[in-house]
């Protein structure tokens, strides 16, 4: 006789929750948004600098090639940001230079005689999405050999310090 008597406890148990549960006018819970950080960098363009004919005179000025056929595009949700530029080539036979030109969205950090230590590129960027133009310029002189470097130059964008 208990075993009867138990279900149908149980069972007016349940009916009573439910109804209540379903008779509720609001019912409420906490929600938590969390935005990850993004930063994401681009090159569009890419580069063949050639350097036609050296100055004549031995140990002279260099002759200079420059290129701005690049852009750099970037976006970012964080702050305090900054690109930096570096190469691949240890020891390159002539100068490689780039700038950062017609900077949205950063400040440029001036001209950058590229290494193999990465170098600041664009400063002062947060929360924006931004670009520039990139000019390299290479530079030869008579006394150099004729040749060529081939860099893979890489920007990253990280926390600035």
């Amino acid at each position: 006789m208990r075993r009867p008597l138990f279900a149908v406890f149980v069972a007016a148990v349940f009916v009573a929750v439910l109804a209540g549960l379903l008779c509720a006018t609001s019912a409420s819970h906490a929600l938590t948004i969390q935005v990850l950080g993004i930063s994401e960098v681009a090159i569009i363009g890419s580069n063949i600098l050639q350097v036609s004919q050296a100055t004549e005179a031995r140990g002279s000025e260099p002759t200079i090639m420059v290129d701005e056929e690049c852009a750099l595009v970037w976006t970012t949700n964080m702050t305090n940001m900054k690109i930096t530029v570096a190469t691949n080539l240890a020891s390159p036979t002539y100068v490689l230079k780039v700038l950062a030109v017609n900077v949205s969205g950063g400040t440029a950090a001036g001209e950058v005689v590229l290494s193999t230590t990465a170098t600041d590129f664009v400063i002062d960027i947060s929360q924006s999405i931004g670009g520039c133009n990139i000019r390299y310029t290479a530079s030869a002189t008579s006394a150099q050999s004729e040749g060529f470097d081939e860099h893979t130059i890489t920007y990253t964008i990280t926390r600035a310090t």
